[in-house]
């Protein structure tokens, strides 16, 4: 929701991200972005291109929404209509093709610049660098599985109260959502996950190497 002078209020549908607003408020506050780093895309642009990339994968966009990235091999959706489309013709195979590449390109970028520290490249003035070994955005499913056993019935969080779940507090008419989509945790991070744990176990120092 914007509120602001010189803009006309109006309801604007465009298929957006939270990424998308640091850009938009950028462009509102008329400061350029020319030295920042970010995905988003400004939603008062003409170039804005309508595609929601989710973590997992799945794309929407006006026409399609794809779940998992995985094309026409997956299940994909008419966004108009809501209903599971079977049958593709030559112009919607290229047409998801095209969707998916972006979408993986993508999650590949923000992998990169979340798991590989690239913002060490970036030294713009002022900038203050932080310490890559205090994150791990692979773990942190596991980090909040471990603290909620350890508060265990002290916990106060949505997920611990609702017995490991808030699935039934979220509504939505989306057709291609169902609880087990919404459950899903996409394999990559429960491997990376998994792998880290073990990495971590492997490298810990045991008892004995303490005491000598």
């Amino acid at each position: 929701m914007i509120h602001m002078n010189g803009i006309k209020g109006t309801i604007d549908n465009k298929l957006s991200g939270e990424i998308d607003v640091l850009p938009t408020l950028l462009h509102l506050l008329g400061i350029s972005n020319k030295n920042y780093i970010q995905f988003g895309q400004d939603l008062f642009s003409k170039q804005y291109r309508q595609v929601v990339v989710f973590r997992n994968g799945t794309i929407v966009t006006p026409k399609y929404i794809i779940i998992g990235g995985k094309g026409i091999k997956g299940t994909i959706y008419n966004h108009q209509t809501r209903e599971k489309i079977t049958k593709f013709n030559k112009k919607q195979k290229v047409e998801i093709a095209k969707l998916v590449e972006y979408g993986r390109t993508s999650l590949h970028y923000s992998d990169l610049l979340n798991n590989h520290n690239l913002l060490r490249f970036y030294t713009p003035a002022g900038f203050i660098p932080t310490n890559p070994n205090e994150f791990d955005y692979k773990i942190n499913y596991q980090k909040m599985l471990q603290l909620r056993k350890e508060l265990g019935n002290k916990s106060t969080s949505l997920y611990s109260q609702h017995k490991g779940t808030t699935t039934d507090l979220y509504t939505t008419d989306a057709s291609e959502i169902d609880k087990d989509e919404i459950n899903n945790i996409p394999e990559n991070i429960q491997s990376a996950t998994s792998e880290k744990n073990k990495n971590n176990q492997n490298s810990s120092p045991g008892k004995d190497n303490l005491d000598k």
